[in-house]
Parts: C-alpha cells; structure tokens; sequence
C-alpha cells in the first residue's frame, strides 16, 4: 500500500509539473511559410477592391479564418490584388489575394482550430522600410509577439514573411498585425496566410507513460 500511494504521489507530481510548463509558452519568430493550411483570400468569395469592416476566408483545411480591421463596423478594409497597377503595386506575388486595412490597422485574423503555427506575407502601403509585429492569442491572451523589418517597394514575389511559432504546442486561435515602425504604422496588408498543426506533443506520450505506470500500480495493489 506504501509503495502504490508513492507512485500515485509520484504521478501527482509529474503532471503538476508538465501543466505548469504547458502554461508558460514559448512565442518564436519563423521568416518562411510552414504548415499545411493555406488561407488564401480570394476565397471570400468578394470581388477584388470589395471594402468592408470584416473578411471571412477559409484554409485549404476547411478552418475558417475571419479578419477584421480596427475601428467601428464600417467599410474600412479592402480585399486588393497584386497587380502591375495600384490599389495594390507591391511586393506580393503576382496575383495574389490580401487584405488591406486602408490606414486602419491593426488588423485581427482569428482562427476557428488552434494551431502551434501561424504566419503571412506583409507589406506596408507607402514604399519604405517598416518592421512588421505579430502578436499570438490563445482566445484573449497573448501567448508572445514577434517582430520583423523589411522594405516595402514595387517588386512582385519579395514580401516579408511573418510567422509566430508557439514552441509548446497548438494554442494559437488569434493574431493581430501591426506595425511598430515605419511610413504610415496603420496603414499596411497581408497577404496569403499559413498555419500548421504539429504532430502528437510530448504531453500526449507522457499521458499514454502515466496511464500505463497508473495500471501498474492498480496491478500490484491487487496482488
């Protein structure tokens, strides 16, 4: 009995310990894309140059994902394409879809799965160097930010990538971008998204270890 009370007390400890580190995550910075749900904004389903308050997109992996500008519930956003003309004449890919917050930055995107992974390509409206911020949710608390600098000009196919990395598992269901230096801070879009989802964490197999030394002890009580 002494020994099956020290096993449990054992237990006890080890998952009090796992739950705390779970709870303290690590945020880091990743400059290419990851995963394997791509949110590309055409699939809105609006018309390029549609202005609204909010845009809802889904991933290749049928999640959703809803971005929103700051401010009231007015046209302040704008769904753009980059192009060899203006509104939108940047760093993008040729054709590519993004959400331009139309000088109401922030812009929030939140997500209906978690993820340990979740970044997109930036650019800054006015041409001109910017550092681009990423903050990552779990729900209303901030896990860790990110920052990135780049130059925003005319030349398709070189956008700065930001992404955040949450090192302690999927917990990621909201990011905010903005800007913490540049031309105009508000004022800025982000195009194709990616989030990832990792493999079975070490929490998972420690659980499955806890789970099979628990039965021990209940064999040798019953001995």
């Amino acid at each position: 009995m002494k020994s099956t009370k020290k096993i449990l007390l054992f237990l006890a400890a080890v998952v009090l310990v796992a739950c705390t580190a779970a709870q303290a995550d690590v945020i880091v910075l990743v400059t290419a894309p990851v995963g394997g749900n791509i949110v590309d904004w055409s699939s809105t389903g609006f018309a390029v140059n549609h202005q609204s308050h909010g845009f809802l997109g889904y991933s290749t992996g049928g999640d959703t994902a809803t971005a929103t500008v700051s401010g009231g519930n007015s046209n302040k956003g704008q769904l753009v394409q980059q192009g060899t003309a203006c509104p939108w004449c940047g760093n993008l890919n040729t054709g590519e879809y993004a959400i331009w917050t139309r000088s109401h930055g922030p812009l929030t995107v939140s997500f209906g799965n978690a993820y340990d992974f979740v970044g997109a390509y930036f650019q800054q409206d006015v041409f001109g160097s910017f550092t681009a911020k990423l903050d990552a949710y779990m729900g209303n608390t901030l896990l860790g930010s990110v920052t990135e600098s780049g130059t925003s000009a005319f030349a398709p196919g070189t956008a700065l990538f930001i992404g955040a990395r949450d090192l302690t598992g999927p917990n990621i269901t909201k990011v905010v971008f903005s800007e913490t230096a540049g031309n105009y801070l508000t004022n800025f879009a982000i195009g194709t998204m990616y989030a990832g989802v990792p493999e079975p964490g070490t929490l998972v197999l420690l659980g499955s270890g806890l789970l099979g030394l628990a039965g021990f002890a209940r064999r040798r009580t019953a001995k």
